[in-house]
């Protein structure tokens, strides 16, 4: 998890550096699933829980749907992102390829800072301010362009289809997700 937590904090504060640190760590997909998002997800589901309980006093069932709902949310939302990068990604990169690994990684870095931001609004409902947050994201994909290849050129399609594929499924799935709570 502290790896994890490292290499997001480190995408963040500096993304291109970032990406240059993740390709050096060259971390295993399996072993940040595990130890980093699904941790997280869990994280920010009961945070999303107390959040909920703080403002509306709810219900346990309700809390404990609101939790699930959210930690839900960002695991489905990766293995969504990861199934639309692998299809879309060989048409812009260098050389038609892509390295499914990398892809992975990435995906695992950018819900899990989507993560982070969703912590980060439930902790500070009543502040709008926050829900600029995942503009840091786009920085971030911006910057990723070397480490997924693609090709200087189609640098803009990059940035739409990683916004397509890491932040429009988070949301997407709040509101799909969102009747089963109550």
């Amino acid at each position: 998890m502290l790896l994890y937590l490292k290499l997001m904090l480190q995408l963040v504060l500096a993304p291109l550096k970032g990406w240059e640190d993740v390709e050096l760590t060259a971390p295993n997909p399996r072993r940040l699933l595990a130890s980093g998002l699904v941790p997280l997800c869990v994280i920010a589901g009961v945070c999303c829980s107390l959040s909920a309980w703080w403002l509306t006093g709810s219900g346990v069932f309700t809390l404990i749907m609101r939790g699930v709902v959210c930690a839900v949310k960002y695991i489905l939302s990766y293995y969504i992102a990861q199934a639309i990068l692998m299809a879309l990604l060989p048409r812009i990169t260098v050389d038609g390829l892509i390295d499914r690994e990398r892809v992975n990684v990435f995906c695992l870095l950018c819900i899990g800072i989507m993560a982070c931001i969703g912590i980060i609004i439930n902790a500070f409902p009543m502040e709008d301010i926050f829900l600029f947050l995942p503009l840091i994201v786009v920085v971030i994909i911006y910057r990723s362009r070397r480490f997924l290849c693609v090709d200087r050129k189609k640098t803009g399609v990059m940035i739409a289809f990683g916004i397509i594929a890491i932040i429009l499924p988070v949301y997407l799935l709040g509101r799909i997700l969102s009747p089963l709570i109550g």
